[in-house]
């Protein structure tokens, strides 16, 4: 870097600046969003979940499967058998 010449400099620099933009938009963009994404998240898992424990499986299996908590689990079976 010492030997660039002061074009070579600032097209090192202007690479490097596209480079750390773009990764301060990605993490900001995800922080922005974090919610909603694990929101819909966690909504897709529970659906998921009902669909085990109406195919039948236990609730230590549909836990296994999903990693929602043991109660999580229990209150969506009695949720679906009302």
């Amino acid at each position: 870097m010492s030997k660039f010449s002061k074009k070579e400099f600032e097209a090192y620099r202007n690479m490097y600046h596209k480079i750390w933009d773009h990764n301060a938009l990605r993490k900001g963009f995800f922080k922005e969003f974090a919610e909603d994404i694990n929101a819909k998240i966690e909504d897709r898992t529970r659906e998921i979940a009902k669909n085990l424990i109406k195919l039948g499986d236990s609730d230590e299996k549909v836990v296994a499967a999903t990693g929602l908590s043991l109660e999580d689990v229990v209150v969506l079976r009695s949720q679906l058998e009302m």
